[in-house]
């Protein structure tokens, strides 16, 4: 700015002059002379005839703006007040209220407590819940909501994730990625999850979905080497040039998409699985994460064919591909670690490596991660919910009881209150997120749920731990308002911000289609 003191002298500062090319044209020949008295900040007199100039461009750019700024009413907040219902704080203490209250203010908890609730300003939105249940919202460490495309067709297919699933994804386009990652998403914020980490394919897609749905999440591009459809083959051969192609494109992904969404939309790096991501590649994935000071999400040993592939191609296990390429000292999610040794399971414990542990998809495939091996190491994991079922509800049940009955643990140590601290907090935790998502405190950012519990199945819903109710019963379609950074995503059952209908309509005649095709396409081999 230029700052004219009483005895007319005009301050002008360097870092201003580079401004002045964007005045508008009428204005720009009337500088170039004064223009040429500058190399530098400093302080002169005008001319006789750059006074009138001066004059003019200090009321263009001092005082309209000023005159702007001072009318410009201080943006009005909006509070919340949720009350009346049953609240799971998730909180240090584990406080449950048997009949609460909770203050909203813009994206954050202002209050939050027992009892009667508090008197508050005219015009905040009042709600009373009787009958409801207020929890935080799910943080889901593992998804692909574009695998909703695959929905009842790799469950009862033997060979369907090498041999249909990965084939398949070659129909998948920018534009169908949308549609497709818009509905997996809505499935996932419907049954209550309110954060996804999720890596795919077209993930700029998913990105745009999240932030128009109003999701939270970390959003990554999968990264690989081989032709995926080739691997039903066990056929690793590298494609030229892709994996090049798809880091970039991460990399334009993070400088796109990163802090969107008022912050909500937070981008990763996403080396597919350590079978189809060679040791040279995986180094420089851990190497520009760490660049961008970006978190990582990957598979690992999700599959014997991933097992036997690294045993030939690297002579080491997935989970020591880990610290070879540098992907374990990074901010990492390491999804699965189903066929670990024990020494990998150790080394998983021993150093810390998050992992997403995601019961539902296995147990539907028949075999389970050595979590008796987890236990005995103290593995550090908490849940996602994987791909074509996104209900952390069936995935809690399945988890308990695989626990229970794969990991030799008793009512107590594998019970309700486990489930919900490996959805809210453990989550929350292992993403970096603690200090804003996984409870509902003071200060933290108001994501929340709220469950029908009227509901006859839900009923009667003892004091005793209420947790244990919804963990054993709950199937997720209770899930009644979804609440992310303060705004109403999901209200009264129903997706607000998005048709619902239509988005479901349009995502599922476009999978219909690509099921045709690679139907057809397997017909003529």
């Amino acid at each position: 700015t230029f700052d004219i003191d009483v005895n007319g002298v005009v301050k002008v500062s360097a870092k201003d002059l580079g401004l002045l090319p964007l005045l508008e044209p009428p204005l720009l020949p009337l500088f170039p002379s004064l223009l040429k008295k500058h190399t530098h900040s400093h302080a002169l007199l005008p001319s006789k005839k750059e006074k009138p100039l001066l004059f003019t461009f200090y009321i263009f750019y001092k005082v309209i703006p000023y005159y702007h700024i001072s009318n410009v009413k201080e943006e009005s907040t909006m509070q919340t007040l949720l009350y009346g219902a049953q609240i799971i704080t998730q909180n240090e203490q584990d406080e449950i209220h048997k009949e609460g209250w909770i203050l909203l203010e813009d994206d954050r908890i202002i209050g939050i407590g027992a009892g009667a609730p508090p008197e508050v300003p005219e015009g905040t939105v009042k709600r009373c819940l009787p009958g409801r249940v207020i929890m935080p919202g799910i943080v889901n460490i593992h998804t692909h909501v574009g695998g909703t495309l695959f929905k009842g067709l790799t469950e009862d297919i033997k060979g369907a994730f090498y041999g249909l699933a990965f084939p398949m994804e070659r129909f998948i386009t920018r534009e169908s990625m949308y549609s497709i990652s818009m509905l997996g998403a809505m499935e996932a914020v419907k049954f209550g999850s309110t954060f996804i980490d999720d890596l795919y394919h077209f993930p700029e897609s998913t990105a745009r979905a999240a932030e128009e749905l109003g999701l939270r999440g970390i959003i990554a591009q999968k990264i690989y080497d081989p032709d995926l459809q080739n691997l039903h083959n066990n056929d690793y051969s590298s494609v030229p040039g892709q994996a090049a192609q798809k880091l970039q494109a991460n990399v334009d992904l993070y400088e796109t998409f990163n802090g969107r969404g008022n912050g909500r939309i937070e981008i990763g790096f996403a080396p597919h699985a350590t079978d189809t991501v060679p040791i040279a590649l995986a180094k420089e994935i851990a190497a520009t994460a760490g660049k961008y000071h970006a978190p990582v999400h990957t598979h690992v040993a999700q599959t014997s064919q991933e097992i036997a592939h690294n045993r030939e191609a690297y002579g080491m296990t997935p989970v020591e591909y880990l610290f070879e390429t540098g992907l374990a000292q990074q901010k990492l999610i390491a999804a699965h670690c189903v066929c670990v040794t024990e020494n990998d399971v150790r080394l998983l414990a021993e150093n810390k490596v998050h992992v997403a542990h995601c019961p539902e998809v296995f147990f539907k495939a028949g075999y389970f991660a050595p979590v008796d091996l987890w236990h005995k190491y103290g593995v550090t994991y908490a849940l996602g919910t994987d791909w074509v079922t996104l209900n952390p509800w069936t995935n809690m049940r399945i988890y308990l009881g695989c626990w229970r009955t794969l990991g030799g643990l008793d009512e107590q140590q594998a019970g309700a209150k486990l489930a919900f601290r490996k959805i809210t907090m453990d989550a929350a935790r292992l993403v970096g997120k603690e200090k804003e998502i996984g409870s509902l405190e003071v200060g933290k950012k108001a994501d929340l749920i709220v469950m029908d519990a009227r509901e006859p199945h839900l009923q009667p819903m003892y004091d005793l731990d209420i947790r244990s109710t919804l963990v054993w019963n709950a199937t997720g379609n209770e899930v009644e308002t979804v609440i992310i950074d303060g705004k109403t995503i999901v209200d009264g059952k129903r997706v607000l911000t998005v048709d619902e209908t239509a988005a479901t309509q349009e995502a599922t005649a476009i999978c219909h289609k690509y099921l045709a095709r690679q139907l057809g396409a397997q017909n003529q081999l």
